[in-house]
């Protein structure tokens, strides 16, 4: 060996540990160095003195799980189907939280001298080192999965052998982790889910029918406020006859249609005679009925196709369509006969009614209002004759 980089030698090589007689070494023609001691001679070639080449196999000597050691020869079936030294897997179970796995080098000529290195693919990023004293991996509350548990060592000389041990750690996962354990787990969740949204649904669905009914019964609530507006805005509330707004707009289609060259139609401005009387004599209840009364007779004797309304007070308009001014007369003549027969009773009394009728017939080329102002001049000169009477243009 080189004097620059001496080596040691023990009596593994052949040394003896008792030691060598100081000066008492000899170099023999052959080169070969003897050296004298307490028990002997020791001679050598120096082309002999080298390091071992020699690359030690490892094996895995024993397996401890939890603290208890597993013998080579007694492992269970559900752990290893072979020895340690011979088994290629090691299952471990949810349950079995810590293990250790013990190895060694077929290198026993100094063991002692031997050094180790070892890592567990898949938890270990780096090689761990450990001498012949604790040749040993200890792994605690690994993950389920499957691991490689790699070691290699040295020979009595520190030559690191190219051998390296191998064995399959396979970590059985908690039955709430296996596949279908998380397939049921996804199952739940997803029926869950699945629940949930139903029963959201539902719960919208039920809201959404709630909303439709509270819905249809404010729109019927609303249409009914409708029609009662419009009835309000149209009805004389009286005598049940539409009111003076409604009866120009509908006189004013009427004179649309005619201006279109449309028939002709008439205008019977209606007043009760001496009503202030019945109202002074018997009070506004007997008025009331009296006009009640009076606007059902006359209701009662015109056409379907015709308009009667009340104008205000004891005042009532009609619009007989389709009319000159002689039938115009006659249905008014027909008109104030039937209120005259008619006897209205109140509190055991009874009530002549009759009327006056001023009659004008519209023409194509003048206003609404011309026609109901040529009647109402018409009315006032009945009045003014006697009244109970009809007069016409």
């Amino acid at each position: 060996p080189s004097l620059e980089n001496p080596e040691y030698f023990n009596d593994s090589h052949g040394v003896k540990i008792e030691g060598y007689y100081i000066n008492h070494s000899l170099t023999n023609i052959d080169s070969t160095i003897v050296f004298g001691s307490p028990v002997g001679l020791t001679y050598f070639s120096p082309e002999d003195a080298s390091q071992s080449k020699w690359s030690p196999a490892i094996v895995f000597t024993k397996l401890s799980i939890l603290g208890n050691r597993s013998a080579n020869t007694q492992n269970e079936p559900s752990t290893h189907q072979l020895p340690i030294y011979q088994a290629k897997e090691v299952t471990l179970q949810p349950e079995d939280l810590v293990f250790s796995i013990e190895f060694s080098a077929l290198d026993l000529s100094a063991p002692t001298f031997n050094q180790y290195q070892y890592k567990l693919n898949g938890f270990d990023t780096t090689w761990n080192t450990t001498s012949s004293s604790n040749r040993v991996a200890t792994y605690t509350n690994l993950d389920a999965g499957s691991y490689t548990l790699m070691v290699k060592g040295t020979n009595k000389d520190g030559i690191w052998s190219d051998q390296v041990g191998e064995i399959t750690i396979t970590v059985i996962p908690p039955w709430w982790l296996t596949t279908w354990a998380k397939v049921l787990w996804i199952s739940i969740i997803v029926a869950l889910l699945i629940g949930f949204y139903r029963r959201r649904v539902y719960a919208l669905q039920k809201r959404s029918d709630l909303l439709s009914i509270q819905v249809e019964e404010r729109t019927a609530e609303l249409e009914a406020m409708n029609k009662k507006l419009l009835r309000l805005s149209t009805i004389d509330d009286l005598t049940g006859l539409r009111n003076r707004r409604d009866f120009r707009n509908n006189a004013l289609q009427e004179l649309s249609r005619c201006k279109r060259g449309g028939d002709p139609f008439c205008i019977l401005l209606i007043d009760i005679d001496y009503f202030k009387q019945v109202n002074d004599v018997n009070g506004h209840i007997c008025g009331d009925k009296v006009l009640i009364e009076t606007a059902q007779v006359m209701q009662s004797h015109i056409r379907q196709q015709d308009f009667l309304a009340r104008w205000g007070g004891e005042e009532f308009i009609m619009m007989i369509v389709d009319t000159d001014i002689e039938q115009g007369v006659q249905i008014a003549e027909k008109i104030r006969l039937a209120v005259a027969k008619n006897i209205v009773e109140y509190e055991e009394q009874e009530i002549c009614v009759s009327i006056t009728i001023g009659v004008s017939q519209i023409t194509a080329d003048e206003e609404l209002d011309v026609c109901i102002n040529r009647a109402d001049k018409n009315l006032y000169l009945g009045k003014n004759d006697g009244r109970n009477r009809v007069v016409a243009d």
